[in-house]
Order: C-alpha cells, then sequence, then structure tokens
C-alpha cells in the first residue's frame, strides 16, 4: 500500500535539505552536550555521512516523515515542553539531529544509521519519542488540530493466550484440581519468551507426562495457543494520516473523549501503509523541568540540560559511589553495587555508564557479559580479541559484545558486509530465524575467508559466540540517549540536591516517597540547614 503522509511542503526533500543546512549552523556554533566537530577531516566525515542519509532519504521517499516529526518536536520545545534527546536507533541518525529531532550526535558516539533505516528494506521509519508525561496529550492534541482530528487516531494492541496461559485454561474447563494445574507453571522461558507447548514437552519431561495422561486437554490447549484473548489502546501509538483515516483504515471509538482508534496493531498498521508514531511520557523529564525551574526561582540561574559537558569529575565520580538514588535508571540496589565495581577498576567514563545501561539486564547477567566486562574493567581479566578486525568495533566496551550495532559492525570489519547486510543478520540474529540464518551463516564463512583470510572453522566458532551475543545485544542508540538523561539527573543532583529531590518528590508515586526523604535527610542534612526555606511546591495535574 501507498505511504500515507500529511502534505509538507511543494517539494519535501527540498525542504529537508534547506532545515539540515539550518541545523547544522546551528548545532556546530555552540557545544552540544559539550562537543562539536573541528578540523577538515573530521568535517568531510561529517559531511560525507549527511549526504548519504539524504541520498537514502530521498530515493525511499522519507523526507516527508522527518518533516512531519521534526515539527512536532519544534512545536514541543517552543511550547515548553522537555522532549527527551532520543529513543531507540533513530539517535543513528545525522539527518535527525540536525533538524533537532534526537540531541545526540551520531559520530561522536559512533551510531550506525542503517539500524534506523535499512535502504535494503522498505520499512517505514519509527522514531519514538519521549515528552513529559504531563504534557503529552498536548502534543497529540497538537497533531489533531495541524493535520484534522480526522487524520490522527490511536492503535489498538491485542493480548493473546501464552502456552501457560492456554494449557490452565484447557484444564479448568475440563476441572482439574489446582494441584494438576501446578504443571502449567513448568512451561520454561527464555529471553521473556515462553516455549510453545510442543517445545515445552520436549524440554520438561514432567509437561511430555502431563500431555500424555490428558491428550484432550492437551489438544484443546495446542488450539487456544497464540489465540487473541483480549484487545485495547497502545500506550503510545499514534497513527497519522494524510487523508481521512476513514478512508484507509478501520475505526472504533474506546475513549470517553472519543478519540478514535484504528483497529489493528502496529504491524497491520505499517503493512497497510500508515505512518505509526510513538509518542510516549517519560516522567523524568518531568523531574528535570520542574528542577529547572525550582533552581532558576531560588538561584537566578537559566540550566540548559543540552550545553551541560558529559564526564564531569564530581558527577562520574557519584556514579562511582553509586550516590545514585532518585536518578533515571540507576535506583535499583543491584545498579549501584555493579557502579561500585566498575569503579574499583579506576574512574568511570560515559562510555561505561551507558555499558552498564545495557548490560544490567537478566541476559548479559544470566550469560555472564556482565561478569566479563566487570572483570576486565577492575584488571582480572585482559581483554581478548578472536582477530585484529574486532578491534575497531569492541574496544569501547574492552573486548565485550554489548550492542546490537557491535554485531553489525563485526560484520562489516570481519566479513565484508555492507551496513545494510549487516542490518538483516543482526535481524535474523535476534529473531532466531533458522533458514535466514543458515544462509547467513554461509555468507559470513565466505566473507570472513574473503576479508579476513578466516578459515571456516574459527570463522564459524566466531558466527556461534557472536550469535549468543546477539541475543543479548541492546540498541547501542537507546543506551546513549537514555544514559544521557540519567547523566542530566545525577548532576541535578549533586549540584542541587534539593531542588532535585523535591522535584521528584513532585512526581514519583506514593510508595518511592519515603526512600527519597529517607536519603535527603541522610545525604544533605547540612545542605539543608545551610540553605533557604522550603520550596513552593509546583504542581502538575496528571
Amino acid at each position: 500500500m501507498p505511504v500515507s503522509l500529511p502534505v509538507m511542503a511543494a517539494n519535501e526533500f527540498q525542504a529537508l535539505g534547506r532545515k539540515c543546512i539550518d541545523g547544522w549552523n546551528t548545532r556546530f556554533s555552540a557545544p552540544v552536550l559539550g562537543h562539536q566537530p573541528g578540523g577538515v577531516e573530521l568535517d568531510t566525515i561529517y559531511k560525507d555521512r549527511l549526504k548519504y542519509e539524504l541520498s537514502v532519504l530521498k530515493s525511499m521517499g522519507f523526507a516527508g516523515y522527518f518533516l512531519l516529526v521534526e515539527d512536532l518536536v519544534t512545536w514541543a520545545k517552543k511550547s515548553g515542553i522537555i522532549v527527551g534527546p532520543g529513543r531507540g536507533s533513530v539517535g543513528g541518525s545525522l539527518v535527525a539531529y540536525l533538524i533537532g529531532i534526537t540531541d545526540v550526535d551520531p559520530i561522536r558516539f559512533d551510531l550506525i544509521f542503517e539500524r534506523f533505516i535499512n535502504p535494503e528494506r522498505l520499512d517505514l521509519p519509527d522514531a519514538d519519542l519521549d515528552f513529559m508525561s504531563t504534557r503529552r496529550h498536548e502534543v497529540i492534541a497538537y497533531l489533531a488540530d495541524k493535520y484534522g482530528a480526522d487524520r490522527v487516531a490511536g492503535i489498538s494492541n491485542f493480548s493473546t493466550l501464552a502456552s501457560a496461559s492456554a494449557l490452565r485454561d484447557a484444564g479448568r474447563i475440563h476441572d482439574l484440581t489446582p494441584l494438576q494445574l501446578m504443571a502449567t507453571k513448568l512451561v520454561p522461558k527464555e529471553h521473556g519468551q515462553s516455549f510453545t507447548l510442543t517445545e515445552s514437552a520436549k524440554a520438561v519431561p514432567e509437561l511430555d507426562r502431563f500431555k500424555g495422561d490428558h491428550p484432550e486437554i492437551w489438544g484443546h490447549a495446542l488450539k487456544l495457543e497464540g489465540v487473541m484473548r483480549s484487545f485495547g489502546k497502545h500506550a503510545a501509538g499514534v497513527v497519522v494520516a494524510g487523508v481521512p483515516l476513514v478512508n484507509r483504515a478501520v475505526l472504533e471509538t474506546r475513549d470517553e473523549d472519543g478519540v478514535p482508534v484504528v483497529v489493528w496493531d502496529k504491524r497491520v498498521v505499517e503493512d497497510w501503509g500508515l505512518v505509526k508514531m510513538d509518542i510516549l511520557g517519560l516522567s523524568t523529564l518531568d523531574v528535570l523541568e520542574i528542577a529547572r525551574r525550582y533552581i532558576e526561582e531560588r538561584h537566578g540561574k537559566s540550566i540548559d540540560y543540552l550545553r551541560l559537558p558529559l564526564e564531569e569529575k564530581d558527577i562520574m565520580d557519584a556514579f562511582g559511589r553509586g550516590d545514585t538514588t532518585g536518578v533515571f535508571q540507576f535506583e535499583s540496589p543491584g545498579m549501584k553495587r555493579l557502579l561500585r565495581d566498575l569503579a574499583m577498576g579506576g574512574d568511570l567514563t560515559f562510555e561505561d555508564i551507558t555499558a552498564t545501561t545495557a548490560l544490567y539486564r537478566p541476559g548479559p547477567m544470566d550469560s555472564g557479559l556482565m561478569d566479563d566486562f566487570v572483570q576486565i574493567k577492575q584488571g582480572h581479566k585482559m581483554p581478548y580479541y578472536e582477530h585484529p578486525n574486532m578491534i575497531a568495533a569492541l574496544s569501547a566496551t574492552s573486548s565485550v559484545v554489548v550492542y546490537q550495532e557491535q554485531v553489525m559492525q563485526l560484520a562489516v570489519d570481519l566479513a565484508g558486509f555492507t551496513r545494510a547486510e549487516a542490518d538483516h543478520l543482526r535481524k535474523a540474529m535476534g529473531k532466531k530465524d533458522k533458514d535466514k540464518m543458515a544462509e547467513q551463516r554461509d555468507a559470513w564463512l565466505a566473507g570472513c575467508k574473503s576479508k579476513s583470510s578466516m578459515e571456516a572453522g574459527p570463522a564459524g566458532e566466531l558466527f556461534d559466540k557472536i550469535e549468543a551475543f546477539a541475543g543479548y545485544g541492546f540498541n547501542r542508540s537507546h543506551a546513549v540517549e537514555y544514559s544521557i538523561i540519567s547523566y542530566w539527573c545525577l548532576w541535578v543532583r549533586v549540584r542541587y540536591p534539593a531542588e532535585y529531590f523535591a522535584a521528584c518528590l513532585s512526581v514519583v508515586g506514593d510508595d518511592k516517597v519515603e526512600g527519597l526523604v529517607a536519603e535527603a535527610r541522610v545525604r544533605h542534612r547540612d545542605f539543608a540547614a545551610r540553605h533557604q526555606p522550603v520550596l513552593r511546591p509546583i504542581h502538575y495535574s496528571r
């Protein structure tokens, strides 16, 4: 189906090009996040990247999409709504950075454009956006006002019966006792996904016996497995079309406010050529805005988060102490312990913080990747590269594969893949598609022999190792973007603790209030005694 976009300009591509030029002059006239390019060689790298991205966007017809997103983000910023520096793979686009969709320089942080848009795969772009949670509704209202209420709608989502639920429901219909239904708890999971019933019976002897003892129940459960159970409204998804949506999709009104919902999930929406946007509310951005207002009121200082240099020593030292209560992503005891463990190996860098964001998850922890990273950081292990061509991709993480983009870079450096081909490999590895993986393995072996002079044996072992790592790989763009938000939070907490804790208490739920108050008292008792009276509360409607 043709892509349906609002009409943005007589010549969308020319309009996008002009915005890129304006953005270049704005971005690089003053440092953003403490950085700006300089020197002939570096400028050439930026210009070549910009030319390449624009050529891809022109050939794929995506200029209008970028203009649509840019218009939304620009309006939000002008309206005083804090927008996150980026979310997900859109951070890999220099065009998105120049026109203000993101605030993360993809070349500085070594982010890959093809992770966002693969020129060999005609998938619509998907730029996820974070806004202050208390003003998210204003962003959606702006879309409806500008492009037409009949052209903007929510998206449905559907829940299906998972393996254990299908077996449990079938058992209840046949009046199995609670003890007999305990068998449903034996359905195993991997990477958060349940095995199918057929896979479970092969993997768990008790389920195989249950299958033999209750063949009728098992048969019913197989029929129920994967069947839609209920439907609702996607929490963040919004469709924007260039024509009235009633002409392109099935609509239903479910909300009390009368906002229509497309009765398809996001995959069907994309298949029918409708543009989907994820407009998310992030309460941490509310905390940062309230803290900024407190600082301005009490100290007369205007804080521009984008102008804060990264890796200031006192902030990085606070990360290393695990002094991160109330800090986005770094509040849990386990995360604090991980930070302290890493700091035992020396001063932390922003790269360490980004890796920590990606590694503190079940997959990397269970597989030993996180432990390897810590041991190498502390000097108990040495970085190990099976081939010199791996150093460029893995040196930032001490030879440990942490990010999906590293898998892509390894495919380029070791096997001579193009970046687009490397994205196909990443996607096949992530989905564990056996047929596609067999094809990719053959291409890998041939490429490694040609590019890196690796024989089939070592190349195959390395492919298996990278495939295992790819199952845990994290999106580096997202890790960088969210680590920047965490850094902003800790910067305010270290420099203006009273204002930061007051801002947190204005936003967090009741379950976190006691812990934040206790932290504020313990850490900043003398600070509170030396400073001015109680802060005036700032209230936002929820």
